[in-house]
């Protein structure tokens, strides 16, 4: 999957109003990763750090809104 789609790149922030991004090596599934012959923790949903990044924005939704938006966006 390229960023540009997983971070949602081409959208306006009149859709998305505000969002973090995070980049990490995964893929969307644990097939996929067997599939390319990788560690299934390279799978978003088995992935330790990314499960983290979950809680963290849960445990921070809210006060979210007033850090700035498109932190780490950037490619």
């Amino acid at each position: 999957m390229s960023r540009y789609s997983a971070w949602a790149q081409g959208v306006s922030d009149a859709v998305i109003p505000h969002r973090t991004c995070w980049q990490a090596p995964l893929t969307h599934s644990i097939f996929a990763s067997d599939r390319i012959k990788a560690d299934w923790q390279t799978a978003i949903t088995w992935n330790t750090a990314a499960l983290e990044r979950v809680n963290q924005a849960i445990e921070e939704a809210d006060t979210a809104l007033t850090k700035p938006n498109s932190r780490g966006c950037t490619p």
